[in-house]
């Protein structure tokens, strides 16, 4: 099958398969809905070898920083943060269209790109593939 024709499944299985494997979780556990961070246990270290297994299974080559725009959607690094680098108004937006269940009011401080992670979801990592795949059959 092409690269660019893979089903969402497909590229799900392949996603699940990289989970299961880098955070020792049980693929039931990994749904399209479900949270690394919150859901799976993933650490930001974590990232590095979930990202090295999918690169290697998909024969993409994927950098964090797409990672980090796939959360961002569309908004450039400046409308997302403020200056300090913490989440801005737009950047709440963003998240809660993410995570529509997110209520800024309930966070102890505000929110840190660095913490950002925390949102991303397994869907938007199957999103990201497709779009790589895609791009890759060109």
């Amino acid at each position: 099958m092409s690269e660019n024709r893979r089903s969402r499944e497909d590229v799900l299985q392949g996603v699940r398969d990289c989970l299961v494997h880098a955070l020792g979780v049980e693929p039931d556990q990994v749904r399209e809905e479900t949270l690394l961070a919150k859901d799976l246990g993933a650490a930001s270290i974590d990232v590095l070898d979930v990202m090295f297994r999918l690169n290697k299974h998909f024969g993409l080559s994927i950098k964090f920083s797409e990672v980090q725009s796939q959360l961002l959607g569309g908004l450039t690094p400046e409308a997302f943060f403020n200056e300090d680098r913490t989440v801005s108004p737009r950047g709440y937006e963003r998240i809660r269209e993410l995570v529509p269940t997110f209520d800024p009011a309930q966070l102890d401080e505000p929110l840190t790109e660095e913490r950002l992670f925390e949102f991303f979801r397994v869907s938007h990592l199957v999103d990201l593939i497709k779009q790589k795949l895609v791009q890759k059959a060109g």
